[in-house]
């Protein structure tokens, strides 16, 4: 019990402003002087003489009456004060006091979030390194950049964000504080560290290969012109920036000269002069652990659902046994966490048949406009829906049928594999022997092939011009989501 009552102490002592802590003192102090002071006075026996002559005690209540007054002066100058004027010896305090509180966050890094990861968590993914990147974020603003809206005067909004480098030129934004969601998107297309003359903070930095730290953005250095670029909630008095510190997160903190540059922390002030030196050592302790975090998520993360922006919809098409269901849970692994569902067609369609009386296994019999029917449905679902994988053999040229009509960002994949496997994989499915595993899958490839011919004038639905990746399905499940991840970003980025 003891352990959490000093565990809650050092908690509500780390979270205590430097000002608020000196000035609170001198508080203390003059209120013991005045005390002490009336009852020397008072001559009350029980104390004793502490102080013998009168005019000490007199002086004792006058010194700590001053104490009492002054202190809430003290504490409204070097609240509003740039920690660069304090005196040595308060200097002093507050460097000792604020290594406490960055010991504190550093700690709760290294000992509660890096752990919940590295040993914890057994299958990592871009949420993770996402959630890795808020909880950084959240420790900085309780340790070394808290924001404060205290009245008009006091305000000090500190907007924070961890951008990664991304090799087409721009960021994607990890995580971020004080800042709408609404913005983010904008401002990962609208910073580059490629060109010739490099957009932004973030992309200054990269190109800098440094520190950037900008006192004043009204009234920037020759320099620090250009660096930062204006938006429109800059105009809101509140949240108008007033300066600007980003720092860039090395592969190999060690030795910056030459290692890569695997993402940039920013972050503005709405008080000019804001930060210091201080600041920055503090925050680059935290880029190392982002540094650590980084690597480590990078080589252990085999996909990125994170990248899916555009496309709202993924079809996946091919033939029986062809691995269509495998890669449909393999991604919903990853997808079911930002509210992606699944679709399974064949199902639905069985489902369908069987209520007006017919047995899909005879696909020859049932109506042309059974089928037409449901594949309206199908389409209906590609306009309207969002967030959806649907497995179907006819999905994926149906989404390129779609796509001619202006239905856009659906992505098709079309599952190849070769025969020996298809059948080895229907055999064990369906319990039965090679030899009549392989009869059946043939007969059910030219049924198939045969309606749809029938249906849409179709010469081969299997053909690459209809889907947007032809993915050999011989590999690994988690091989698989990668390339299919992998190729999503490619799209998004052009």
């Amino acid at each position: 019990m003891s352990d959490t009552k000093n565990t809650k102490f050092s908690d509500w002592l780390a979270n205590l402003e430097p000002p608020f802590i000196f000035s609170g003192s001198i508080l203390t102090f003059g209120m013991l002087l005045v005390v002490i002071g009336v009852l020397q006075l008072l001559k009350i026996p029980t104390f004793g003489t502490l102080i013998p002559e009168e005019k000490y005690r007199v002086g004792a209540i006058t010194i700590g009456l001053i104490c009492i007054f002054s202190s809430p002066f003290i504490y409204t100058l070097l609240k509003n004060n740039d920690n660069e004027t304090y005196k040595p010896f308060l200097r002093l305090f507050y460097t000792k006091y604020k290594n406490t509180k960055l010991k504190f966050g550093l700690d709760h890094i290294d000992n509660v979030v890096s752990p919940y990861y590295f040993v914890e968590k057994t299958s990592i993914t871009s949420v993770d390194k996402k959630n890795a990147m808020s909880a950084i974020l959240r420790m900085i603003s309780l340790t070394t950049l808290p924001s404060s809206i205290t009245s008009p005067t006091t305000t000090n909004i500190c907007r924070m964000s961890i951008s990664e480098v991304r090799d087409n030129g721009h960021f994607s934004i990890l995580a971020a504080h004080q800042i709408d969601p609404h913005r983010l998107e904008g401002l990962e297309t609208l910073f580059n560290h490629k060109n010739e003359k490099p957009v932004g903070v973030a992309g200054h930095v990269v190109n800098r290969r440094n520190v950037i730290k900008i006192d004043d953005v009204l009234h920037p250095s020759p320099e620090e012109k250009g660096v930062h670029v204006p938006t429109p909630d800059n105009d809101i008095p509140v949240y108008k920036s007033g300066s600007i510190l980003a720092i860039p997160v090395f592969e190999d903190p060690a030795h910056p000269s030459t290692s890569k540059i695997l993402a940039v922390f920013s972050v503005s002030s709405s008080k000019t002069k804001n930060f210091n030196d201080d600041h920055i050592k503090d925050l680059e302790e935290y880029c190392n652990r982002i540094s650590v975090l980084l690597r480590y998520f990078n080589n252990v993360i085999n996909v990125d659902p994170v990248a899916i922006k555009k496309s709202r919809i993924i079809t996946i098409s091919g033939q029986s046994g062809s691995g269509k269901t495998t890669l449909t849970n393999e991604l919903l692994r990853y997808l079911k966490p930002l509210g992606w569902k699944e679709i399974q067609i064949g199902k639905l369609f069985r489902k369908f048949c069987e209520a007006k009386g017919y047995s899909v296994q005879e696909i020859e019999r049932v109506p042309q406009d059974i089928h037409r029917q449901f594949d309206d449905w199908q389409e209906e679902t590609m306009k309207y829906d969002h967030n959806i994988i649907l497995e179907g053999r006819m999905s994926g040229y149906l989404a390129y049928r779609s796509e001619l009509e202006n239905i856009k960002n659906i992505f098709r994949i079309f599952c190849v594999l070769p025969l020996e496997q298809r059948v080895e994989r229907f055999a064990n499915r369906e319990s039965t022997t090679l030899k009549e595993a392989e009869i059946l899958v043939l007969e059910r490839d030219n049924k198939d092939l045969e309606a749809y011919s029938a249906l849409y004038g179709l010469r081969d639905y299997r053909d690459k011009k209809y889907y947007n990746l032809y993915l050999d399905t011989t590999k690994k499940p988690d091989e698989l989501a990668k390339i299919v991840f992998d190729e999503l970003n490619r799209l998004d980025n052009n």
